[in-house]
């Protein structure tokens, strides 16, 4: 493990042809009813296509915020369609239910909840080849969930570590795996319980991880903890003031722009023109979740939305 070279920024010309770019899009939580965040939306939209990445991973949080109404998975289905390239999506809590400690409204990961996201956005795993870099999709929150599908995620881990234990990789995946380090013992609904980081971490440790990026938390953030880059990738959507956190990171909408080389990953937030780091605490706070929010169409201007929250 960790043969691989330190994280470095590269200068970058475009006859570098070993060079790759990815945009990471996470906590986008659309709606066509309740279409608060599609202004946002709009803008990382409008970014991703004319920066024409590689790849895009949309990494959870697809949807609004309940994860039974079909009808927002297939808003958000139809408008990750109008990405120009390729494109991966990974469920977040609010796509198929939540982990443990304590899901959110009580509506725990589940087998359902898991299928109605499949039959919209495809596999909840899967493992992509950039140049010399594998870039893995892993679900998060079936992890420690006692799933059928938790096992099975683990063995598919388990070959995808067998087959190459010497190239590069990059995990993806919604929830942070920890808040400050893997040996803590921390129970939160902000990252991944210790028991299914310690044994996710038992099969990812035999591969030659250099990146692991998240979103989930709202905010941006970045650490390097023995050679391996941690990026927390912020929301395109909104942000609640109002909500305490228990780490430090930037509140801040955007996306996240890497670039691959043989050599090592440069990564950096972006705030796409149009986008805006808007509050949604009153709104929350008045409607009780984004969910019971009043209804708000796609079809309106800034003015708007900022008259209703």
């Amino acid at each position: 493990m960790n043969s691989f070279g330190p994280i470095r920024c590269f200068p970058y010309t475009r006859r570098d042809m070993r060079r790759h770019s990815i945009i990471q899009v996470s906590d986008m939580h659309l709606s066509e009813s309740r279409a608060y965040n599609q202004r946002n939306w709009e803008a990382a939209l409008a970014l991703v296509n004319s920066a024409a990445p590689d790849l895009t991973i949309f990494t959870g949080d697809l949807v609004l915020d309940d994860p039974d109404v079909e009808a927002d998975h297939a808003y958000a289905r139809a408008q990750i369609g109008r990405v120009k390239g390729a494109w991966l999506a990974l469920p977040g809590n609010h796509d198929i239910g939540d982990s443990k400690p304590e899901p959110y409204m009580d509506q725990p990961v589940s087998d359902t909840r898991l299928a109605l996201y499949r039959r919209h956005f495809g596999p909840d795993r899967w493992l992509y080849r950039l140049g010399e870099w594998r870039i893995i999709g892993i679900n998060s929150l079936i992890l420690d969930s006692g799933l059928a599908d938790e096992e099975k995620q683990y063995d598919w881990i388990s070959e995808v570590t067998c087959d190459d234990k010497a190239s590069p990789t990059a995990i993806f995946l919604h929830k942070p795996l920890f808040l400050e380090s893997f040996d803590e013992n921390i129970l939160s609904h902000w990252c991944v319980t210790p028991h299914g980081r310690k044994r996710l971490w038992s099969l990812l440790k035999e591969m030659n991880v250099r990146l692991i990026a998240c979103g989930h938390t709202h905010h941006f953030r970045t650490m390097t903890i023995d050679g391996i880059a941690f990026v927390w990738a912020p929301t395109t959507g909104h942000i609640d003031f109002d909500d305490p956190i228990a780490f430090t990171g930037l509140r801040s909408a955007g996306v996240v722009r890497y670039f691959f080389s043989p050599n090592g990953v440069e990564f950096g937030l972006v705030i796409p023109d149009g986008l805006t780091t808007w509050n949604a605490a009153h709104l929350i706070r008045e409607s009780g979740s984004m969910r019971n929010a009043p209804l708000f169409g796609t079809s309106y201007s800034l003015e708007a939305r900022q008259n209703a929250v």
